[in-house]
């Protein structure tokens, strides 16, 4: 059969594959990357391109520069000044008169109510008419200060653009490697459409190790046993008609006996031989279904057991082996009987001269194990003996009896109960049944 693949996959999973830790660790990447270049943009525009004066702006500053040039101001000194820092310098006197080493510089004798100016202690600073203003008062004296640059900053346009393309390259490094990592949900979505569609040929590329690799994995595995379940369901089928239609066969020919009483019989036995198989057949759904529960009860094992398998043909080769001290379950009774009894007939079916029964308490789990020494079951049919209809003899003669139906119940039933049923290898026996059921959990109202 051919399969359309999309992902295969390495079983190990590290935190480092994971899908949520690549993201965090672009994200984090990315949020250092833009911290550094706003932190470089800044640093370049904010303190290496602003005048220099304002570096030093401060209330004690304009104190050194307004007490340096004196009251009354010394204009000389007054000029010098302005041309070395780089600032115009207007004092304003008490009588409303005003002298400023620059003419164009602004005749402001107050800042009261500017809707332009901001304070700061005894500054009074801000921006008027696109020029950068700084007021402070000494004394009887009002002092202005004005930048050369007449702004805080001019800005540099071309750094300002090369910020915001650093920017944009950065998220669209971010979208172009969310998107590489989330591509497989295209790959998934494709195959999980063609699923829906009916195509359970389907098959996923485990190639990735994160997360969408385990998707892929837990998918193939669906696909998989959706497919073994519809054969499963075929094979039911199949079977089902098969062997009903070897008894209803037999029942035809009967009636064209002429010997009638002969002919009763022979349809009686298929009769009987139906009713079981139908039975089984019942109670394995039955068990499946929410309304098939189980009716649990308080037993010991060591009285229970003899009566389990009590009146079965072939006793005389069946040993139990059971503790000294009761084994207490709770179980439903007539469930678990069946399902022993099944397994002990199946033993004594087909051993030679020995079936062993043992049971074996202690830890979390109660175990019986039924064995026998017959020819063994070969290790290629050890996976499918307790799938409906399945027999090692393929021949399905009437002479081994049954429809391959009990080892299923048996499964099914002791499954209920929250054990485990399989085969295991012990010494003197070729065949061994092991169950394993809970030990006591809860109390019984």
């Amino acid at each position: 059969m051919k399969h359309r693949h999309f992902f295969r996959m390495n079983p190990e999973h590290k935190i480092q594959k994971s899908v949520f830790f690549r993201l965090t660790a672009i994200l984090f990447i990315a949020g250092i990357l833009i911290l550094g270049i706003l932190f470089g943009f800044f640093r370049s525009v904010w303190i290496n391109s602003s005048v220099p004066p304002w570096k030093l702006h401060a209330i004690r500053y304009l104190a050194y520069v307004s007490q340096d040039i004196g009251n009354p101001p010394d204009t000389v000194k007054a000029r010098d000044l302005s041309r070395h820092l780089m600032v115009s310098i207007r004092v304003v006197y008490p009588d409303g008169s005003t002298w400023a080493t620059h003419r164009d510089l602004p005749v402001i004798h107050s800042a009261d109510g500017a809707d332009w100016a901001r304070n700061y202690d005894e500054l009074t600073y801000g921006e008027w008419d696109g020029r950068f203003l700084v007021l402070y008062k000494t004394g009887e004296l009002t002092w202005l200060f004005e930048p050369d640059s007449r702004k805080l900053f001019d800005p540099d346009w071309k750094k300002i653009l090369t910020l915001f393309a650093s920017l944009l390259l950065v998220l669209a490094g971010i979208f172009m490697a969310i998107r590489y990592i989330l591509r497989p949900i295209h790959f998934l979505m494709d195959g999980i459409r063609e699923i829906s569609a009916g195509n359970l040929d389907v098959r996923f590329k485990e190639r990735r190790h994160d997360e969408f690799g385990v998707i892929s994995q837990t998918l193939n595995q669906m696909t998989e046993k959706i497919t073994e379940m519809i054969r499963a369901r075929d094979r039911l089928l199949l079977d089902v008609s098969h062997e009903l239609r070897s008894p209803l066969t037999r029942v035809k020919v009967a009636l064209e006996l002429p010997d009638k009483t002969l002919a009763a019989d022979l349809i009686s036995s298929d009769i009987r031989e139906m009713e079981r198989m139908i039975t089984e057949l019942l109670e394995t759904e039955r068990l499946k279904s929410p309304h098939g529960g189980l009716n649990y009860s308080r037993f010991s094992l060591n009285e229970a057991l003899p009566a389990f398998i009590k009146g079965l043909s072939g006793m005389e080769i069946v040993t139990i082996t059971l503790p000294e001290s009761p084994v207490w379950i709770e179980a439903d009774h007539d469930r678990l009987k069946t399902a022993i009894r099944n397994l002990t007939e199946n033993a004594v079916k087909y051993g030679r001269s020995k079936v062993q029964i043992d049971v074996i308490s202690g830890g979390p789990q109660t175990e019986i194990r039924i064995s026998d020494d017959g020819d063994g079951i070969p290790d290629s049919d050890l996976q499918s003996v307790f799938e409906p209809f399945y027999r090692v003899d393929k021949s399905r003669t009437r002479a081994t009896g049954g429809y391959g139906l009990g080892l299923s119940l048996v499964r099914e039933i002791i499954h209920q109960h929250g054990g485990s049923v399989d085969i295991i290898r012990i010494p003197d026996f070729t065949t061994t049944f092991r169950v394993s059921l809970p030990n006591l959990k809860r109390s019984l109202s």
